[in-house]
């Protein structure tokens, strides 16, 4: 085995549930929009998106979305208040969206809170995820694991992708429901197949564990490799490894090729997360292009890398020892440009 590809292993983040998952988005304020915010609400213009937990497919006659979608944040509320007032679900949902994240009025968690349960007892699966999340909080309410997973679960029956991918979560940890990696995988494969990439991910962690599922470490990469290619940084680093050392396995007594070696690939996608700053890729990068692996063989971009490496905490004696055998005139060039690197980092923030 190359020295380089040694003492490397990458887990699934099984930690808790996914509360950051919950919202927690920037929005930016519209021009076109000339409502008047809440008094003490301090607009927040960080450019962003609309926050991934509230899915609901929105009619297009429907103003108070309308409203909110070009930033009239305060016109979005007072017409959602006049729709939820005939019962509507999903104006509940979108008043409950407005107070958690202060859009329009202060922020209040215990007004959003009680929206979103008003929105989940009329079926909204928004609400119900929303709701779900703030009791396993005790944000706006008082933590209630055991009803939030009830509300997860009502959720994730419509489909709900970020439902299903905390209640794959819930049953990793045993929150409230006995520990079950077979049901979490079929969580995690609802959530994936949606497009969830951290979901993605971590079904591909089971699969090439064999976890809650047979061990397929085709399945295992493939699952990886969706993640990776939609910019999932544990995901890049290790479809990364997984592609430049291939997979092989014995069967009947013969050597199988389950997941083709490309080191070229591989090298990419460690490249990739090397440069969004995860110091194990960088490692990896500056050994590969110390032992020629998926490149030629380049003294002054593996000293770079390992510079940076080292600036973030990956020390490394087989590389240390390789740089400080090098030129003095390479290795200034190479400090040289982990300056550059570091600079043009600083700038794009």
């Amino acid at each position: 085995m190359k020295p380089w590809l040694t003492a490397f292993t990458v887990c699934a983040m099984f930690s808790a549930p996914d509360l950051a998952h919950a919202a927690d988005p920037k929005f930016l304020l519209s021009e076109r929009c000339k409502d008047a915010p809440a008094k003490g609400w301090t607009p927040d213009v960080t450019k962003g998106k609309t926050p991934p937990a509230v899915v609901a497919v929105k009619p297009a006659e429907d103003s108070a979305y309308a409203a909110f979608d070009e930033g009239c944040y305060f016109k979005a509320l007072n017409l959602a208040q006049a729709a939820a007032a005939k019962n509507e679900p999903q104006a509940y949902t979108l008043i409950g969206q407005i107070y958690e994240q202060g859009l329009g009025a202060i922020k209040d968690d215990v007004k959003a809170a009680e929206a979103y349960a008003q929105g989940a007892a009329l079926g909204d699966f928004n609400a119900q995820f929303q709701i779900g999340m703030m009791l396993l909080q005790g944000r706006g309410i008082n933590k209630n694991p055991d009803k939030a997973v009830s509300f997860l679960e009502l959720a994730a029956q419509k489909n709900h992708v970020l439902a299903n991918y905390n209640l794959a979560l819930v049953f990793v940890e045993g929150v409230t429901r006995p520990q079950d990696f077979v049901k979490a995988a079929q969580y995690l494969e609802k959530a994936a197949v949606q497009e969830h990439p951290q979901a993605q991910f971590d079904l591909g962690s089971l699969y090439t564990a064999g976890r809650g599922v047979d061990q397929d470490y085709a399945k295992g990469a493939y699952w990886t490799g969706l993640a990776a290619k939609a910019g999932l940084i544990d995901a890049q680093l290790e479809y990364g490894v997984t592609l430049i050392n291939g997979r092989r396995i014995r069967q009947k007594g013969s050597e199988v090729e389950v997941v083709p070696k490309n080191e070229v690939i591989g090298l990419k996608y460690l490249e990739a997360a090397a440069e969004k700053g995860n110091p194990v890729a960088q490692n990896r990068v500056s050994r590969a292009y110390r032992f020629g692996v998926g490149t030629d063989y380049d003294p002054l971009k593996s000293a770079k890398w390992y510079i940076i490496a080292r600036g973030a905490g990956a020390t490394d004696p087989l590389m240390e020892l390789f740089f400080s055998k090098l030129p003095q005139e390479t290795r200034d060039r190479a400090e040289k440009a982990a300056e550059e690197w570091y600079d043009e980092r600083a700038s794009a923030y």
